[in-house]
This record gives structure tokens, sequence and C-alpha cells, in this order.
């Protein structure tokens, strides 16, 4: 699949990799993985699309769910109709495990299959899009943009320990969870994440699971979970040590093992915490 007409460099790597992995995922017994995927082409697709159309600058495109780009797209031509079924709009859902159980989203090879086609058809649609006097207008306009003089153009931020943001959503006896963010201009994937207190290791290592990835892109966030059940705060408190009935606030460090352009890099966020001794929880400060 030739994927020459987007615009966005980036995206075009991410969406020709990820294009290239969902080939080889099976919708029988990969359902899921191929939704997600899928879900993930489709999203860059429209992004790309509706920046170059100018709905909106990139920052806010990424800031789009792929359910609220449909609209848009139809309504400039960017494809024709819409063929994506409610799971597929709502993949979103299946990365975060509480939705998809409040929800019981259950997925079946033909959704999978479903968003296999998807996919196919919207490529179709864009690259025809591009083709048009309104998409060739659009190019025209956006490569116009682009010719801002260097001085004026905003200055890129690389990824850094300053340019992500970690929050700890969920610190409990036997779960831990945290949202990274992407404040930076590049992508990143996040391999596998630690906890630390005082150098010393809380317990085992997040990983995406089997055919899924922690990729990051600009503007954007993920979730990062450990498995349960995990017992990184029982390990805090009891690495503590004492029992205190107002314990002062602790500091933990999360390391996240990324890879950026091929190249291996960690990542150090420190995080301040209240801790419940007592309940073995605790919450982010600040």
């Amino acid at each position: 699949m030739n994927f020459v007409f987007i615009r966005n460099e980036n995206l075009r790597a991410l969406i020709e990799h990820d294009y290239a992995e969902l080939q080889g995922l099976d919708t029988a017994t990969q359902a899921k993985a191929v939704v997600v995927l899928a879900g993930n082409i489709l999203e860059g697709l429209l992004i790309d699309s509706l920046t170059v159309a100018g709905k909106w600058d990139f920052d806010s495109a990424c800031q789009q769910r792929l359910s609220d780009m449909i609209g848009p797209a139809k309504a400039k031509g960017i494809i024709t109709e819409d063929r994506l079924s409610r799971i597929l709009k709502d993949y979103r859902d299946l990365i975060h495990p509480g939705r998809a159980v409040r929800n019981r989203v259950q997925l079946t090879r033909d959704d999978a299959d479903l968003a296999k086609v998807a996919v196919n058809l919207t490529i179709r649609d864009i690259s025809r899009w591009y083709e048009t006097p309104s998409g060739e207008a659009a190019v025209a306009l956006k490569v116009a943009t682009e010719t801002v003089p260097s001085e004026k153009q905003r200055t890129f931020l690389r990824v850094s320990e300053h340019s992500i943001d970690v929050r700890i959503t969920n610190a409990s006896a036997s779960t831990f969870l945290i949202f990274v963010t992407n404040n930076s201009d590049e992508v990143f994937e996040i391999g596998g994440a630690i906890v630390e207190f005082e150098g010393a290791s809380l317990g085992s290592v997040a990983r995406p699971q089997r055919g899924l990835t922690w990729r990051v892109r600009p503007g954007r966030g993920i979730d990062v979970r450990w498995p349960d059940p995990c017992y990184v705060m029982t390990n805090l408190v009891r690495r503590r040590g004492k029992f205190e009935s107002f314990p002062p606030p602790m500091a933990i460090d999360i390391i996240l093992d990324c890879v950026l352009d091929d190249e291996q890099r960690q990542l150090r966020k420190r995080i301040v915490m209240q801790v419940d001794q007592i309940n073995k929880c605790g919450m982010q400060l600040g």
C-alpha cells in the first residue's frame, strides 16, 4: 500500500508501520488488536487530511476522537460515506479496561474484518480526495502556509523528562495505573515501566499486552497499567518501615523505557505521594 499522499511525514511513517503490522494479525484470534490498530490508522489518516483541509491545526486535530472526525471529513468530501461501525468509532474504550468492562465490549471476527475493510476503503477515499480540485487546493494552501520564515516558526520540542507528564490515576493495594501525556513534538513508544523508591524497585514491570503498543503521539496521552494483582503500594509501605498516624509525603520514581526513532531512551519522573499505610493506597500530590 502506497501512503505517499500523506503530508505529515511522521504520521506517514506511523501509518505505514501500523498498516504493515495490521496485515499480519489474524481477525479470528486477534480481533481486539485488529480493531485497536485499525482505529489508530484511521485516526492518523483523518488527522492528516483534516489538517490539510484546514478544519483544525495539527495539535487540535490530535485532541479529537475518531467519532468526532467522521462528520467533518464527510462534509469536506474527504470520505464519501460513514462505513465505520459503532465499536470502531469508540475503539479507544478498548484500551481502558474499566470502560471495556462497563460497556461490555465483546469483539468478533466480523468486527475485525469490518475494521480492516474500513481502513482500506478510507485509504482509497482519502487518496482520491487529494487528487480532486478541493484536495489539490488544500495541499497548495498548506504548502504556502508552511513557507513561514524559520524565525517565526514554533520551536521544535523534543521528548524528555521535561516534555512528558505522568499522573497516577489508581494506586491501591493491588492496582497501579498511570497516565502519560506527551507534550513534545515527537512520537515515542513505551516498552516498559517500573516504580522505584530510594533506588529500589517496588514490584513487577508494566508492559503492553501482546499485539499492542504503547505509542504516545504529540499532544496525546496513554494509560500504562501494571498487571493485576500489583503490589507496588504494598511494597512501598513495607519499605517505608514504620507506621505513622500522619506519615509525611513520599517521593517515588517512575521510569519509562522508551523507543524514539529506533533509539532506546529512559525517562524518569519523580512523583510525590500521600500514602495511606493502613489501606496500602495513595494519591499524587501536586
